[in-house]
């Protein structure tokens, strides 16, 4: 069903936002995984959150509702299809997401 890394992540993060959404959590999830910069200043969160060096990826994972989901889905589906078409496909792509840049002679073209 989904072929490529974009796919998967899009899905997953759309799934992540409407279980917060459904159990009444959006606002938790902002606080505890949203991007507090004065976290990073040595500032102590009151409440239950991730640690502050994981929330600058975290926070893509939080949105505040439905439109805000959409565009960046949209805009991250759009440019992550090409991403992956320029790196030879999905495989590509998530290999290099997961390992770093691929060397030239790994590339497919």
């Amino acid at each position: 069903m989904f072929r490529s890394a974009t796919a998967i992540i899009a899905a997953l993060t759309a799934l992540g936002w409407l279980v917060a959404a459904i159990l009444g959590l959006n606002d938790y999830a902002a606080a505890a995984m949203g991007f507090i910069p004065a976290r990073l200043g040595g500032a102590i969160a009151s409440w239950p959150a991730i640690p502050a060096v994981l929330t600058p990826l975290t926070a893509t994972l939080v949105h505040a509702n439905l439109l805000h989901l959409a565009t960046n889905l949209l805009i991250f589906v759009w440019c992550g299809h090409e991403v992956e078409r320029a790196r030879s496909g999905g495989e590509a792509c998530s290999c290099s997401m997961s390992l770093g840049p691929m060397p030239p002679l790994a590339r497919n073209g």
